[in-house]
């Protein structure tokens, strides 16, 4: 198996193995704290991106529930106007006259 692992991988295995372990002691040239720096730099753009993101939707939120306040309130005025409309026409005998001439009721029969 020698000679075979020779012609093929033109190394033995213990020269395999003398030069995995010379080449896990070597360092790749770079600061140890670049790895670390690396990860927090990634950590905090995700949440920077994330927080962002909230941030925007709560913003739209925000809009949106200022549209739909302004919608009730515009719908509580009109309501109460509608009330006013009913009241008026179950008691006030000038209001009642003035809404059958509009539909076309005279007073006379």
């Amino acid at each position: 198996m020698n000679k075979v692992e020779n012609i093929y991988w033109g190394k033995t295995r213990s020269e395999v193995k003398n030069s995995k372990s010379n080449n896990s002691r070597r360092t790749s040239g770079q600061p140890r704290w670049i790895a670390p720096m690396a990860a927090g730099s990634l950590s905090i753009m995700i949440c920077l991106t994330i927080n962002y993101r909230a941030y925007s939707e709560l913003n739209k939120e925000s809009v949106q529930q200022r549209t739909l306040m302004e919608q009730i309130e515009s719908v509580r005025n009109e309501n109460l106007e509608l009330q006013e409309d009913i009241y008026k026409l179950k008691s006030d005998p000038k209001t009642i006259k003035l809404e059958a001439r509009k539909i076309g009721m005279s007073g006379q029969h």
